[in-house]
């Protein structure tokens, strides 16, 4: 926890992801059909390579992940680890900028009717920079158990800190939209 980080409220955390590390948190939920992640992002400089930064994960992998790029575009990424949406090379992600960053994920009966949704905004704004949805992609067959947030596997050669704040997660059905509300306060 790094209180000079702490920007956005209670839950704030700090992780900087040392030389040939993986670290992240991972909060814990009631397995559910669908989850909503709600975080703010910063990083001092670019990343050196592709690097996760967060998932939705049923227990065996991921139903959705977030990759940050050496460019500053957002990777979402299905249940498999394709690559199903790219943000825009005239619009990545700036160092030292607090950006608000939401994935969703519900899971499906089979590999092509899950949802995965995704955005971005600059700070606290409410429009969104960029944005994906599609409700016919991979997001897993089982349930929702966990978020991870932080360097979540790979780019162990990179040694860029990352700041998270404010981590939300919502299931049920409050996780079936974008634009959870801060704060949220899980009834569970």
């Amino acid at each position: 926890y790094d209180s000079a980080q702490a920007a956005h409220g209670d839950l704030s955390y700090s992780i900087r992801q040392a030389a040939n590390q993986v670290a992240f948190l991972i909060r814990s939920v009631a397995a559910s059909d669908q989850a909503l992640l709600s975080f703010y992002l910063r990083f001092p400089s670019l990343f050196s390579v592709t690097s996760a930064i967060c998932q939705l994960h049923n227990g065996s992998g991921p139903a959705a992940s977030l990759n940050l790029t050496n460019t500053g575009r957002v990777q979402v990424n299905n249940s498999a680890g394709t690559t199903i949406f790219t943000t825009d090379l005239n619009s990545p992600l700036e160092p030292d900028t607090w950006y608000r960053v939401e994935l969703r994920a519900r899971r499906g009966t089979g590999t092509d009717d899950g949802t995965i949704e995704f955005a971005y905004y600059l700070g606290d704004d409410t429009t969104p920079v960029e944005s994906f949805s599609s409700t016919s992609v991979n997001a897993g067959t089982l349930p929702i158990t966990n978020a991870r947030l932080g360097r979540t596997f790979g780019a162990t050669a990179d040694t860029t800190p990352v700041w998270v704040d404010s981590i939300q997660v919502a299931t049920g059905p409050a996780a079936a939209t974008l634009g959870l509300p801060w704060p949220y306060v899980d009834p569970a």
